[in-house]
């Protein structure tokens, strides 16, 4: 199945699977799920990150059809992975994303117009969700809950805790408009 960049905003299920786990890219892709996400960043070690990128890019390559969370921009790792994937990739999945620049600069690096999922894993990401859920390139944004709490000081098990985050991502995903719809 080819994932299309216009059907991400319709995807009701999405697979994490390990950019250094390439035997498990094909798997990923029949498993029914409407979406695959090679995770380059959280589900890699630090000594195994050229190897997943160079293992996303080579099945993307190939044939795959797959969003890529890549290292947040922060990282050496974070222009390697653009480098790498973005022009491959059919979205980006960019972590700790903030403010729409930040979206602009991914767009701009891959030189490819991929749509962006920001991640809103920090404080300044969820003020700035409504500007972030409209920025040029932005579709399926996300929470990312555990850098969240990590960062609000709460448990991670609180789901009272990160209510108001998960409510106000909803509401700034529906007033962006249906290409951003949670579906």
């Amino acid at each position: 199945m080819k994932l299309e960049a216009d059907s991400l905003g319709h995807a009701r299920s999405l697979l994490f699977v390990p950019g250094d786990r390439a035997d498990l890219f094909d798997r990923a892709v029949r498993s029914g799920a409407d979406a695959v996400v090679i995770d380059l960043e959280d589900a890699v070690t630090q000594d195994r990150k050229t190897a997943a990128r160079e293992a996303a890019r080579a099945w993307l390559d190939r044939r795959g059809s797959a969003i890529v969370w890549v290292n947040p921009q922060e990282t050496e790792g974070f222009s390697a992975d653009i480098s790498a994937v973005g022009r491959l990739a059919t979205a980006i999945m960019l972590p700790k994303c903030e403010d729409p620049g930040d979206v602009e600069r991914v767009r701009a690096e891959a030189r490819h117009p991929d749509p962006v999922i920001p991640l809103v894993e920090t404080a300044a990401g969820l003020v700035n969700v409504e500007t972030l859920c409209r920025a040029e390139g932005a579709v399926r944004a996300a929470l990312g809950n555990v850098d969240l709490v990590t960062e609000l000081g709460v448990a991670p098990d609180d789901d009272e805790a990160l209510l108001h985050a998960r409510s106000r991502l909803v509401i700034a995903l529906a007033a962006a408009g249906p290409a951003l719809s949670t579906g």
